[in-house]
């Protein structure tokens, strides 16, 4: 049966195996945040809600992919460019969730589950206390509901 535990690990392998992620996590986001030893790179699994049907589960999920934004010395010369990576952030972790919706849209995991509907992914900067900046990609999948009545 497709369930839950499926999903999650599914997600946790194939982010897990991406080259340019260095931690994947899930749970509460704010222990995560805390933690001293994060390696980032960093990709946070949440799987926000499940809609029984008689003959599938969809499940909402939303990925949060962040870096560390550093904050260069020199003075700044455009207000544009800045004085920080930010646009490198920005590049690496969308690329990370493309590859990751990629992945469940047209490669292996293709096989198992079907993407109700285009991923969103919306930016964020400075919304938590470490200078992290990134995205969160939010998405549905159905998974065939296999659940027998003895």
């Amino acid at each position: 049966m497709s369930n839950y535990y499926d999903i999650a690990t599914k997600l946790y392998n194939e982010i897990n195996n991406n080259q340019l992620v260095n931690q994947v996590t899930k749970g509460d986001l704010s222990d995560v945040l805390n933690n001293k030893q994060n390696m980032f790179p960093l990709c946070h699994i949440m799987v926000n809600n499940a809609t029984l049907s008689n003959q599938v589960l969809n499940f909402n999920v939303s990925i949060i992919c962040m870096d560390l934004v550093d904050f260069s010395k020199d003075e700044t010369t455009t207000l544009y460019v800045g004085n920080n990576n930010e646009d490198d952030v920005m590049n690496t972790t969308l690329t990370i969730l493309n590859r990751v919706y990629e992945s469940m849209y047209r490669g292996e995991l293709k096989d198992i589950y079907d993407i109700l509907s285009d991923a969103t992914c919306e930016p964020f900067f400075d919304k938590f206390s470490e200078n992290v900046a990134g995205w969160t990609m939010t998405f549905d999948i159905s998974a065939e509901n296999t659940m027998q009545i003895y």
